[in-house]
C-alpha cells in the first residue's frame, strides 16, 4: 500500500492489530534463528583456530577448551558489539566484512581447485551392484531435498533486512542509485553463494559427506584454512549485529515507539538474544536444524499466510476478488503448509539407500 514503509504497518491496516503482533514475533524468532546460526558458526571457527594453534605449538589444550568455552568467548566479544546506538557505526563495521569474504572465496577456489587436480587421477571404486549413484557423481536430487525449503523459505527473508539498512543511507542517493546498490549486493551474495557451493561439490565428490561447515572439510593444522576460519569469524561478528539492531528497531518500535528507548532497555534486550544464540552454540550446535525448522514454521506465517490473506483481504474489500485467484492463492497457501509438513518426514527411513 502506498505511504507504508513496514509490512506490519500494512497488516494492522488491513487484518488489524493482531497480525502486527503475529509478524513482530515470526520476524523476530527469524532474526533469532540466524542470529543462532551466525553464533555457531563463529563458535566452530573459533574452537578449530584454538585447536589448530595447539597443533601447530604441538600442545594439548582440549582438556579445557571445547565447545561451550568457545561459545561463552563468542559471547563476550559480541556482547559489546550489539549495544550501540547508531547503525551507521555498524554498517561501517561491516563493510570490512568484504576484504574477509574475497579472501575467503580466494581459498575456497584455490584449495578446490588443489582438490581437483589431485583427483582427477584417481579411479574410484567399482560400485556395488545395487548402487544407484556411481562414485564420484553428484546427487542433484537428494531424498531430504525437501529439508532444504526450510532454510530457503529463512533466507529468502534474511535478505529482505537489506530494507533496514537502507532507510539509513544517504537522502542524496536517487532511486535509480538505489537500485544499482541493491542488485549489486544481491549479485555478489549470489558469487558468493555459487562458487563455494558448485566447486566444494565437485572437489569433493568422492567424499562420503560434505560438511555443513564447509572450512571443516580442511584439517585444523592447516594455516590457510585457519586464515580462512579466522576470516569467516571476523566477518560474521559484522554481520550479527545487524541482526540484534534489527530486532531491537523492530520491538522497542511497535512496543514503545521508540528505536531506542534507552541504554538499559538496550542492554536487556542485547542480553537475552546473546544469551539464547550462546546456549544454542553451546548445547544444541546444529544449525541445519535450527534453521530448518525455524525457517519453515516463521516462513510459513511471514512468507505465506500473512501476505496471501493481507491480499486476498484487499481484493475483497475492493470488490475484485474472482473465484480463480482465491484457488490460485490457497494453492500457494497449500505449497507453503506442505513445506513445514516435509521437515518432519523421515525421507531417509521411507526411502532407504
Amino acid at each position: 500500500m502506498k505511504g507504508r514503509e513496514d509490512f506490519g504497518e500494512v497488516c494492522v491496516e488491513v487484518l488489524g492489530k493482531w497480525s502486527r503482533w503475529l509478524a513482530l514475533i515470526v520476524s523476530c524468532v527469524i532474526l533469532v534463528g540466524a542470529s543462532i546460526a551466525y553464533h555457531i558458526f563463529m563458535k566452530d571457527c573459533l574452537l578449530s583456530v584454538v585447536d589448530g594453534i595447539f597443533s601447530l605449538n604441538k600442545n594439548d589444550g582440549k582438556w579445557y577448551w571445547n565447545d561451550y568455552w568457545a561459545a561463552g568467548a563468542v559471547f563476550l566479544v559480541l556482547f559489546p558489539l550489539v549495544n550501540f546506538k547508531k547503525l551507521t557505526l555498524l554498517v561501517k563495521f561491516n563493510s570490512f566484512g568484504v576484504f574477509f569474504v574475497l579472501f575467503l572465496i580466494m581459498y575456497i577456489i584455490y584449495a578446490c581447485v588443489m582438490e581437483i587436480i589431485k583427483t582427477s587421477h584417481v579411479h574410484p571404486p567399482l560400485p556395488h551392484p545395487h548402487d544407484k549413484l556411481q562414485p564420484g557423481g553428484i546427487i542433484l536430487f537428494g531424498r531430504n531435498c525437501a529439508h532444504l525449503l526450510g532454510i530457503l523459505s529463512l533466507s529468502f527473508f534474511i535478505h529482505n533486512v537489506i530494507s533496514s539498512i537502507l532507510k539509513n543511507q544517504k537522502p542524496s542517493k536517487t532511486s535509480l542509485q538505489t537500485n544499482r546498490d541493491v542488485f549489486g549486493a544481491f549479485f555478489m551474495a549470489a558469487l558468493t553463494y555459487g562458487i563455494p557451493g558448485v566447486l566444494g561439490v565437485i572437489a569433493f565428490r568422492y567424499e562420503p559427506s560434505i560438511e555443513q561447515n564447509f572450512l571443516n572439510q580442511f584439517a585444523n593444522h592447516d594455516i590457510p584454512a585457519t586464515v580462512a576460519r579466522f576470516a569467516v569469524m571476523l566477518q560474521l561478528l559484522s554481520i550479527y549485529p545487524l541482526l540484534i539492531y534489527i530486532i531491537r528497531v523492530q520491538v522497542f518500535g511497535f512496543l514503545l515507539n521508540k528505536q531506542y528507548p534507552g541504554f538499559f532497555w538496550v542492554l536487556g534486550q542485547s542480553f537475552v538474544c546473546c544469551m539464547i544464540t550462546a546456549l544454542f552454540a553451546a548445547f544444541f550446535p546444529h544449525v541445519g536444524v535450527v534453521l530448518q525448522y525455524c525457517g519453515a514454521i516463521c516462513g510459513l506465517v511471514y512468507l505465506y499466510i500473512l501476505p496471501i490473506t493481507l491480499h486476498v483481504k484487499q481484493l475483497y474489500i475492493d470488490a475484485k476478488l474472482r473465484w480463480y485467484s482465491l484457488v490460485g492463492h490457497s494453492l500457494l497457501l497449500l505449497f507453503g503448509f506442505s513445506i513445514l509438513v516435509t521437515q518432519f518426514i523421515p525421507f531417509e527411513k521411507i526411502f532407504p539407500a
